[in-house]
């Protein structure tokens, strides 16, 4: 089985499905974030802090080389790393790709005042949905599926089988 990596924006549900997937489908999970943090040595706002964002998205281009030794897995990537096209030909040689098709009110409501979120901490919600808008045309173009997504996980997970046993 090839591996599953979950797209979407920032608060989308990628690391929660993830792990549930993962679990329901007995085979391992992964986050790219957790990985950048343990090969950094550092949390996502303090690399973000002391070396910029250009280099953390160059330490999610890594990462993502990591999860090759992970076949079969269900991994949740960051919320950026597939608006470098690299990235995405790199996913499409590991697995498929499948975005999360969140509500921007949703995606908000869960990221609203979380320091841990560089991105989403700088930004006022005007900023946040200009740049959801800006990354859902890149989720769309550069995912296999398309999983429509709200707050009821069991509903998502169906959703997902769904369309991969199709």
């Amino acid at each position: 089985m090839d591996n599953i990596y979950l797209c979407g924006f920032m608060g989308a549900g990628k690391t929660t499905v993830a792990k549930a997937l993962a679990k329901k489908n007995g085979v391992s999970y992964c986050d790219t974030d957790d990985l950048i943090t343990t090969l950094c040595g550092l949390s996502i706002p303090e690399i973000f802090s002391r070396y910029g964002e250009a280099y953390f998205r160059e330490m999610e281009t890594k990462a993502l080389r990591e999860t090759q030794s992970l076949p079969g897995a269900v991994i949740a990537t960051g919320g950026g790393l597939v608006l470098n096209p690299k990235n995405v030909e790199l996913i499409r040689e590991y697995g498929t790709l499948l975005y999360l098709d969140t509500p921007f009110s949703l995606c908000y409501e869960r990221i609203h005042g979380d320091q841990n979120r560089p991105n989403a901490a700088a930004r006022t919600k005007d900023e946040l949905f200009a740049l959801y808008r800006e990354r859902e045309a890149v989720y769309r173009k550069a995912s296999c599926l398309i999983i429509p997504c709200g707050n009821d996980l069991e509903e998502t997970l169906r959703r997902i089988e769904q369309v991969l046993n199709k």
